[in-house]
């Protein structure tokens, strides 16, 4: 549900020509969210895996630590196999197999 009001959010305000999300959702925003998302994508599950290992660790009485944690572990984590692993794939791809500037 969540994803989903989101994802209205971000069509309304890039269709919106009123709204201050759509100054700011220009191309460079949205090629840098699509490049994120691969990496949250695969690293998520290990992330909230990871973060509940902590909280229950911890023995925190707070229940509401659970989410920040886990935000930061799947930020973090994305953050990390983007800059050791996809980049690196994406410039060995670009290298190996150049673009031909006709199709573009």
């Amino acid at each position: 549900i969540l994803s989903a009001l989101f994802c209205m959010v971000l069509l309304l305000g890039y269709y919106s020509e009123s709204l201050v999300i759509s100054q700011r959702l220009d191309g460079r925003a949205v090629y840098y969210i699509a490049l994120c998302s691969y990496s949250m994508y695969l690293m998520h599950p290990l992330a909230i895996h990871a973060a509940r290992m902590v909280v229950s660790v911890s023995n925190s009485s707070n229940p509401h630590i659970y989410w920040p944690i886990a935000m930061i572990f799947i930020l973090f984590s994305s953050f990390v196999f983007y800059i050791l692993v996809e980049r690196i794939s994406i410039l060995l791809r670009d290298y190996l197999v150049p673009r031909n500037p006709s199709t573009d």
